[in-house]
């Protein structure tokens, strides 16, 4: 075919377009592979866009010149802010729910930043080992930490990081043994986390920080005070059934007033004839001041302990709060008053029902349970508990009036701690009751009949490692402030015979 010129000109034109036009494809997906692309594309919001800010960055960068630590941080902050911000906007708009393209863009924009976290901490290893190098040796201290890493988490609040930066308990804990071993490297994490939440502290010189709590030791994050304080308080409990009153102050003073309307005293009625002069009365008010005790849980925890996330969760948070609930409810019953609160059983407030006459030991008759009821004086609103020792059930469940149960088990819809009714009020049976044939192996009580005190602000937490740091061993304390004790200052008097009452009964010994 014979072409002129332009044509032949034509159609080398078009097969170089071709050629280039394939290059570029195969450069493209070339290129797409990275994972800095990678990144800037699923950070792109409009979906219809390309967008390479991770290789406009590395472009823009001198050669040989590598991104540092504030600018990783940044990027790391505007990363977590921008997540943030999708799941704000999820929950004001769509009821927490994030669209299909919102998920994505938040899985990319965590997953850049974790890359980036990886990053800040590959380098912060290498600035500290670079500091060691050139170090002399006649001297050995610990490292100097970077204040870098995870400055994000550090900066966000308690409300929206309670861990501050820390995964859990484990992860919490395994920093502080790595910065309480001689020579162990201090995580940026325990320096931030007294900034993060308002208390200023110096960075440590030394292995203990002196200015962290009264006993040294380490800020512990709020969502381990958190979640230790909703055990304890949360949980059914004898203390939770108190009538329970949080306070700032170390100290309440109430004024109680116990006249009764049938007594000599306190505001009384009379009845009057026409003309007679009424006779006056007033309140008889006596202040009653309930001080707060203070109770605490202090766990050493071994290298071995710290190693095992399950079973460090469980040390310092579950069985710690276990520990401190077991106080508290015995305090109810049995506390004396001069370092715990005053517990019902040691009061002048305290009826105990006298067994029945010729009643063999060990035994409970029907006789016991009916006239400890019928002492009992119920605080309005409030249901009435009877608190007992397992070993008493047995003999319970033979007790009859006629041919009806006074102890009735519940077949269904159990209730919290209460398995059974005793004449109408619920059974709890506790290990803090005696045994069978003490006095208090039975008790009645209206516990809202008893004021317990609280301290706000929940429970006090702090670390410490330089106790047995030689040992391997970590220290945990919990620390709460509580009191409490009986409205009633004593039993009360009937206005008809001669057996007082009160809101706490218990049954005399059967020996």
């Amino acid at each position: 075919m014979n072409l002129t010129a332009d044509k032949r000109l034509a159609f080398a034109l078009m097969a170089v377009r071709a050629s280039l036009r394939e290059f570029g494809q195969s450069l493209w997906r070339a290129v797409a592979r990275f994972p800095l692309f990678q990144r800037g594309r699923r950070r792109s919001r409009g979906g219809a866009r390309w967008a390479l800010p991770a290789l406009a960055d590395a472009a823009a960068r001198p050669s040989g010149q590598q991104p540092s630590l504030n600018s990783l941080s940044e990027q790391c902050q505007k990363a977590f802010a921008d997540a943030e911000a999708l799941l704000q906007k999820a929950d004001n708009e769509q009821d927490g729910v994030l669209t299909d393209e919102q998920s994505q863009q938040f899985d990319a924009l965590m997953e850049e930043y974790e890359n980036l976290r990886a990053q800040i901490a590959r380098r912060s290893r290498f600035r500290e080992a670079e500091e060691a190098t050139s170090r002399s040796t006649g001297r050995v201290t610990a490292p100097a930490q970077p204040m870098t890493g995870r400055i994000s988490e550090m900066r966000t609040p308690a409300e929206r990081d309670p861990w501050g930066g820390f995964r859990d308990a484990s992860d919490f804990g395994r920093a502080v043994r790595e910065a309480s071993r001689p020579g162990g490297s201090v995580d940026h994490r325990l320096l931030e986390l007294p900034k993060a939440y308002g208390v200023e502290a110096s960075s440590p010189s030394t292995f203990h920080r002196e200015s962290v709590g009264e006993d040294g030791g380490w800020m512990v994050p709020p969502q381990m005070r958190q979640e230790i304080w909703e055990l304890v308080f949360a949980e059914p409990s004898i203390f939770n059934m108190t009538d329970q009153e949080p306070t700032a102050s170390n100290s309440v003073e109430l004024l109680a007033d116990e006249t009764t309307p049938w007594g000599s005293s306190g505001v009384q009625a009379h009845w009057i004839g026409e003309a007679e002069q009424m006779t006056a009365s007033k309140a008889k008010t006596e202040p009653r001041l309930t001080r707060m005790k203070k109770l605490a849980a202090f766990v050493k925890a071994t290298d071995e302990v710290l190693a095992d996330a399950p079973r460090l969760n469980a040390l310092l948070t579950r069985k710690s709060a276990q520990a401190i609930n077991w106080k508290l409810d015995d305090s109810v019953l049995y506390g004396d008053g001069v370092n715990q609160p005053l517990g019902y059983n040691n009061s002048d407030a305290l009826v105990v029902q006298a067994k029945d006459d010729d009643q063999a030991a060990d035994t409970i008759s029907v006789n016991n349970i009916s006239a400890m009821k019928s002492r009992l004086l119920r605080v309005p609103g409030s249901t009435p508990v009877w608190i007992g020792n397992s070993d008493v059930e047995p003999q319970l469940i033979q007790l009859t009036i006629g041919q009806q149960p006074v102890y009735v088990p519940l077949d269904q819809g159990i209730q919290q701690q209460f398995d059974a009714r005793l004449l109408g009020f619920p059974v709890l049976w506790t290990e803090h009751a005696r045994t069978l044939g003490d006095q208090g192996d039975l008790q009645l009580a209206s516990l809202r009949g008893y004021h317990a005190i609280r301290k706000e602000g929940g429970i006090e937490a702090a670390t410490s490692i330089h106790l047995w740091f030689d040992w391997n061993l970590t220290a945990f304390r919990w620390t709460v402030r509580v009191g409490g004790q009986p409205y009633l200052a004593e039993s009360v008097s009937p206005p008809n015979g001669t057996n007082t009452k009160s809101h706490f009964v218990v049954l005399a010994a059967r020996d």
